[in-house]
C-alpha cells in the first residue's frame, strides 16, 4: 500500500491509467472526474472514489478552484 497527497491548481488535470486500482479521497475544494465508459462527475471535499484496476480515467480541478486529494494505491 502507498499513498500521496496531490494538489491540482485551478483548471489543471491529470490523465491516468490505473494498473492496480486506487482510491481517491478529496480533501479540499472540488473538481471533476471521468472514467472510461461513464459520464463525468463532480468530485467534492470529503468524497471517496475507487478507481478499478486498469481503468482509464482523468481527474481535474475546477476551472476556478484548486483540488487536493489523497491517492491510496
Amino acid at each position: 500500500m502507498a499513498g500521496a497527497t496531490v494538489t491540482f491548481e485551478p483548471g489543471a488535470h491529470g490523465l491516468a491509467y490505473a494498473f492496480t486500482g486506487h482510491t481517491l479521497i478529496i480533501t479540499a475544494c472540488c473538481g471533476r472526474m471521468h472514467r472510461e465508459s461513464r459520464t463525468s462527475e463532480e468530485i467534492r471535499r470529503c468524497d471517496g472514489h475507487h478507481i478499478e484496476p486498469k481503468a482509464k480515467h482523468w481527474h481535474a480541478a475546477a476551472p476556478t478552484t484548486s483540488m487536493t486529494h489523497i491517492a491510496i494505491l
